[in-house]
């Protein structure tokens, strides 16, 4: 990801967003050639797997998504099953 690991330093913090992650994780998956994968993410990063999904279901193959912040800060994550 941008600005992280080895990845080159940015200044501009205009540029490092969510949606540019995503954009990101495409020119990956495009330059390896890969027609369907698994992405998964922590936290942050399991938010952003699932926006990539979202955008790119035909190349999603399923989600790992492990303690993944929700899609609005704030808002509870349901354990499911009971209706809320």
């Amino acid at each position: 990801m941008r600005n992280r690991g080895k990845s080159e330093h940015i200044d501009d913090g205009s540029k490092l967003t969510i949606q540019n992650d995503v954009r990101d994780l495409e020119t990956v998956r495009q330059h390896f050639g890969v027609t369907r994968f698994t992405p998964v993410g922590y936290s942050y990063l399991g938010l952003m797997v699932v926006m990539y999904a979202m955008e790119h279901p035909d190349h999603v193959e399923r989600i790992v998504q492990l303690g993944p912040v929700p899609l609005k800060f704030g808002t509870p994550i349901s354990s499911g099953g009971d209706g809320e």
